[in-house]
C-alpha cells in the first residue's frame, strides 16, 4: 500500500470513528441519556484519543501495526457504544429501528472484548515498533488472537440478554401497603 493511500484509509478510518461516535450520542440523547456521567465523559474521551493517535501513527508509519490497533480500538469502541444505544431505543420505541436484535448484537455481546484485548494484549505486545519483541513472543501473539477469537464467538454465541442496554428498565413501585 503506498504511503498516500495509507494515510486516506488512516483519516477515513478516523472520520468513521467521529460518525459512529456521532450516531451513539444522537440515539443516547434520545433515550434521554446525557453524557454527564465523568465516568463515561472520561472514557469517550480515552478512545477517542486512540482513533485520533491511530490516525496520526497510521498515516505517518502505515508500516507500523501500532497505528492501525490504536484506530482499531478507537472505532471498536465506538461501535460497540452505537450498537447498545441502538438497542436501547428499539427497546424504549419498539418498531421504529430495523434489525435491532441484529444490531444489538455485537454491542451486546462479543466487541467489547476485542477492543479490550486490542489495548491490554496487542497494543503492548507490538509498542513501540510495530513487532513483537524478539522472533519468540510471535507464538505469544498468535496464541492471544486464538484465545481473543474464542472469547468472542463464545460471547457471540452465548443465549441470554444482549447486555444492559438491550433490557428495558423497570420503574420502582411502591408495594402496597407501604407508606413513603
Amino acid at each position: 500500500m503506498s504511503p498516500r493511500t495509507a494515510a486516506r484509509l488512516a483519516w477515513t478510518l478516523w472520520a468513521a470513528s467521529l460518525a459512529v461516535l456521532a450516531g451513539a450520542v444522537a440515539l443516547g440523547t434520545a433515550n434521554r441519556h446525557a453524557l454527564a456521567d465523568p465516568n463515561e465523559l472520561s472514557l469517550l474521551l480515552v478512545f477517542l484519543c486512540f482513533a485520533t493517535v491511530g490516525a496520526v501513527l497510521a498515516s505517518w508509519r502505515p508500516d507500523n501495526a501500532v497505528g492501525w490497533i490504536c484506530s482499531a480500538i478507537g472505532i471498536t469502541a465506538f461501535l460497540g457504544g452505537l450498537s447498545e444505544s441502538y438497542a436501547a431505543y428499539a427497546v424504549a420505541h419498539p418498531g421504529t429501528l430495523p434489525a435491532a436484535g441484529m444490531v444489538a448484537w455485537p454491542g451486546g455481546t462479543w466487541l467489547w472484548y476485542l477492543t479490550v484485548a486490542l489495548t491490554v494484549v496487542f497494543l503492548p505486545l507490538l509498542f513501540p515498533t510495530g513487532h513483537p519483541p524478539s522472533p519468540r513472543w510471535r507464538p505469544v501473539g498468535w496464541a492471544a488472537a486464538l484465545a481473543v477469537a474464542v472469547v468472542c464467538l463464545a460471547a457471540g454465541a452465548s443465549p441470554g440478554p444482549l447486555g444492559t442496554a438491550c433490557r428495558p428498565t423497570r420503574s420502582r413501585s411502591r408495594r402496597p401497603g407501604r407508606r413513603g
